[in-house]
This record gives structure tokens, C-alpha cells and sequence, in this order.
């Protein structure tokens, strides 16, 4: 009987170890390459598919198709195909200043700042569109207890989206956006170093808000209409109530079939939106006129404001005008005025700001100004923020630096 079961034992022992034997033979057999490559080997029957007999030659990856079916790779669906055209546009601009400051019945003070630092990467790929712009901010806010390593400048986004534009007219974007109407002025205006526009300046539209845009330019450049839909406490604060900001965007040039006008320029503007956490109204209507070309602009323009910070039941006026002139090659001259009126309820409480600048085109990426700036204020402004009133002379160096680059995708 006992060399009856030992016999069994050892027949049972040999069958098992066989069978083990065959299935890591099995299993070695369609391990790839790089198996590293693969987090979590799946279960069950497992087969290898290469994703494209090529692409397979190049990398030698694989992919495990559990039950002999390819699973779907994104990674491989966005490579771009063989004979493509790509473009990416890199860049920086930087605003350096040295600026003696006056205020009235105060000591002088003097500082070099950096009004602006930005570097950017746009990527372009057939219709597909991204951007990613950082800029330099200090560490801390007005009134801030704590800072970033001390009050150090740091790098942040000030736009991060991905796009789509067709037929070379409609654009979409979505992420981290530029707003439509502070930008179009600005752009306009083309003296960023000198002043910004006074939606800008005195704080009531956000230049980038997290979002959506839609942009149609008209053809025969007509112009620009265009839609979108933002957070509405802008880049720099998350979303702090359940409210969105629709804003409603038009650029044309109204006499654009007439020789000689065409550089006439209509902008309109609303925006209806809130801010904060207690949902402040935060509605905006700007209108402006403007001649732009290259080497002279003027222009002006008029902003209802519905909601001035937390005080949603407050409004105010903005009146903006501004010429710029290159009378001779290089040579660049600037002036600006701005009023802020911010409650037309009690019919004061007023800001208003000058600024002229005369300036050089040393190279063509690189402008210097010499610029003077001016604040007056009423007596109710004043005592709101002391320090307003004074005057401001600065020296101003701007450069923009950025290129273009295409290329044809060859795998």
C-alpha cells in the first residue's frame, strides 16, 4: 500500500511541475522588449500587437492586447503624421524701469522695478493651437503678511490653452485665456511700456481669466467679433462664487471700402459678470474710436462701470484718450490721459492720470522712453487712498525678442 501512494505522490509531483514549466515557457515568450515600459501586466490571455510596424521599429514598444483586441493608445493618435507641417513661436518680452517718485505732501522715493517679464512657447500644428505664457510677480499681494522666499519674484501663468482654428477665420480656445477687450486696446494703444490702457490701470478687467473664447475674424480684414466665458475673479485668484462672466467682444473697421480709411477703427465691448465670494456685480460696456497705423494713432474711449470691487451697487465712468507718433524714423512720442469717476451716485470721488513719454527705437526689438506721469485726485479719492496725488518720472527700457520657426514632421 505505502509504495502505491508514494508512487501517486510522485506522478502527481512531476504533472504540476510540468505544467508550471510550460506556462512561464508561454509567459516568457511575449514579454516585450521593454517591459519596464508597462505598469501592471494585464491578466488572462495576452497577445503583442505592434501599433504601427514602423513606429515599432523605432521605439521597439509594444502594446498588450488582453483577448487579441488592440487597445486604443492616445499617445500614438496624437503623433503627428509623416509630412506635416508644424510651427512653434517662442518669445520674451521684458519692461524694465527706473522711476523717482513725488507724492504729494510725502518724502521722495526711487526704485528700479520690472513692469514686465514674459517668456512664452505657442505651439501650431495643421489647426491645432496651444500657448503657455509665465510671467514675473511678486511674491506677495498689497497688504500681504507672508511672501514667496521673502517677497522674491516668481514665475506664474498668465495663459495656458489649447485651440483649434478653422478655415483660417473661427478660433476656439480653452484654459487659462487672454480676454478679448483689454488686449484689443492695448494693441491699439502699442505702448505698453509707457502706460496701460485704464481698464487695466485702474484694475476693472482682468487680462487673462481662466475660460473659453471664440473669435471670428471677418474676411477681407474687416474685423474681429468674438465671444466668451470666463471664472470672472481673473488669473490671479480662483473662482470664489458659482457665477461666470460673459463677455461680448466687436473690432471693425467701419470704412474700410473707402481709400485711405481703412485704418478707422470701432471697438465695442460688454461684459456682465461677479466677482468675489459675496457674487459682486461686475458688468462692464466700453466703447471706442481709434486711427491705427503703424506710424501715428489716436484714440478714445468712454466705460460704464457696473460694480466697482465687493461694492456691486456702485458705478463708475472711464474716459481714456491717447495719441502716439513717429514723426521721424526712430524717433517715438506718447501722451495719454485717463479719469476714472468712481461713483456717479455722489458725482465725485475722482482720479485722473497724464502721462507723456518721448523715446528711441535703438533696434527694432529694443525701445527706450523718458516718461512722465501725473495724479490728481479729488478730495473724497484722497482721503480713500492717500498717496494718490504726486508725480512720477521714469526711465523706461522694453524689448521684445521673439521668433518663428516651421518645420516639416519626418518620422
Amino acid at each position: 500500500m505505502r509504495p502505491t501512494l508514494l508512487a501517486l505522490w510522485i506522478a502527481l509531483t512531476t504533472t504540476t511541475a510540468h505544467a508550471q514549466s510550460e506556462e512561464v515557457s508561454a509567459s516568457a515568450e511575449v514579454v516585450p522588449a521593454h517591459a519596464d515600459d508597462i505598469s501592471e501586466p494585464p491578466r488572462g490571455a495576452v497577445t503583442t500587437t505592434p501599433v504601427d510596424e514602423a513606429e515599432a521599429m523605432r521605439s521597439e514598444r509594444f502594446v498588450w492586447t488582453p483577448g487579441g483586441e488592440a487597445p486604443p493608445d492616445p499617445s500614438t493618435d496624437l503623433h503627428p503624421r509623416a509630412g506635416t507641417t508644424w510651427a512653434f513661436d517662442p518669445g520674451a518680452h521684458i519692461i524694465g524701469e527706473y522711476a523717482l517718485t513725488v507724492p504729494d505732501g510725502s518724502d521722495w522715493f526711487h526704485e528700479f522695478r520690472l513692469s514686465r517679464a514674459w517668456t512664452w512657447l505657442g505651439f501650431r500644428f495643421e489647426g491645432a493651437r496651444a500657448r503657455v505664457l509665465l510671467e514675473a510677480a511678486q511674491g506677495s499681494g498689497a497688504g500681504s503678511l507672508f511672501g514667496v522666499a521673502g517677497d522674491s519674484l516668481v514665475l506664474r501663468a498668465r495663459e495656458a490653452w489649447v485651440g483649434y482654428r478653422a478655415f483660417d477665420m473661427l478660433e476656439i480656445r480653452a484654459g487659462l485665456v487672454p480676454t478679448l477687450t483689454p488686449n484689443a486696446l492695448t494693441q491699439l494703444w502699442q505702448m505698453r511700456a509707457v502706460s496701460q490702457d485704464a481698464l487695466r490701470q485702474f484694475d476693472l478687467m482682468a487680462p487673462a481669466d481662466l475660460g473659453a473664447t471664440i473669435t471670428f475674424d471677418l474676411p477681407e480684414s474687416w474685423g474681429r467679433l468674438g465671444v466668451a466665458y470666463y471664472n470672472g475673479d481673473g488669473y490671479t485668484s480662483r473662482e470664489l462664487n458659482r457665477g461666470k462672466t460673459l463677455e461680448v467682444f466687436a473690432q471693425i473697421h467701419p470704412l474700410r471700402f473707402v481709400e485711405g480709411l481703412a485704418p478707422l477703427t470701432l471697438s465695442l465691448s460688454y461684459q456682465n459678470g461677479s466677482v468675489g465670494t459675496g457674487s459682486a456685480r461686475a458688468d462692464r460696456f466700453v466703447g471706442g474710436l481709434a486711427w491705427d497705423d503703424p506710424r501715428w494713432g489716436i484714440g478714445a474711449q468712454a466705460s460704464w462701470i457696473g460694480g466697482i470691487g465687493d461694492r456691486g451697487d456702485r458705478e463708475g465712468l472711464v474716459l481714456d484718450g491717447w495719441a502716439r507718433v513717429e514723426p521721424i524714423e526712430r524717433l517715438l512720442l506718447a501722451v495719454r490721459a485717463m479719469s476714472f469717476q468712481r461713483d456717479l451716485a455722489g458725482g465725485g470721488d475722482r482720479i485722473t492720470m497724464l502721462t507723456g513719454a518721448v523715446g528711441a527705437r535703438i533696434v527694432e526689438p529694443l525701445r527706450a522712453f523718458l516718461a512722465f506721469d501725473g495724479r490728481l485726485a479729488d478730495d473724497t479719492a484722497q482721503l480713500a487712498d492717500p498717496g494718490t496725488r504726486g508725480w512720477t518720472l521714469r526711465v523706461v527700457v522694453e524689448g521684445v525678442l521673439s521668433g518663428h520657426f516651421e518645420g516639416v514632421f519626418t518620422p
